[in-house]
């Protein structure tokens, strides 16, 4: 990701920014599939730790800017915590800075009033990518489309996907589909 897809990013915005000033990027993955919790022990019980605490000290890599969010309270059983890996960072976040941008992002999915477990643009690109498994490719248009319970989308390689056109009903083009 670092080495291939932040420089393609940039790239990118070299040609639609021309001369003008390119924007400050931030990568951070997160990550929510672990096996790490977290819990308070009061000395007779353990109980869960409060939304929006963050371990950032002895449980994380030594050198590398990473951090641990527990966002949402758990309604039963165990909170999970998700695990954020700062890649690159030209914007120059502290770590409070980017631990508290974090945690309000998961405040803003529109699905859902209270917090959820990842930031929302992390989840909107979830289903974005989920949603674009079923897009049509150009010549593909044609087919039938599929029944969800039998049959899975037909995979397409980076190839074909770099020479085919994926095409959005004219209803679609300027909403946000994949929610």
């Amino acid at each position: 990701v670092l080495n291939h897809e932040v420089n393609k990013i940039k790239s990118a915005c070299r040609v639609v920014y021309g001369n003008r000033q390119l924007p400050q990027l931030t990568f951070i993955v997160v990550k929510k599939r672990h096996n790490t919790r977290f819990f308070l022990y009061n000395g007779q019980h353990t109980m869960n730790v409060r939304a929006g605490t963050v371990i950032d000290q002895d449980i994380t890599h030594p050198s590398q800017f990473d951090f641990y969010l527990c966002s949402q309270a758990a309604r039963m059983g165990t909170s999970r915590p998700a695990l954020y890996h700062v890649l690159h960072d030209d914007i120059g976040f502290t770590s409070d800075a980017i631990q508290q941008l974090t945690y309000w992002l998961c405040h803003t999915d529109m699905r859902c009033t209270k917090s959820v477990s990842i930031p929302a643009p992390v989840h909107y690109a979830h289903l974005a990518a989920y949603a674009a498994r079923t897009l049509k490719f150009g010549e593909d248009d044609d087919k039938e489309s599929l029944d969800e319970d039998t049959e899975e989308p037909e995979s397409y390689s980076l190839d074909d996907i770099k020479t085919k056109v994926m095409t959005l009903d004219e209803k679609l083009v300027d909403d946000m589909w994949f929610l």
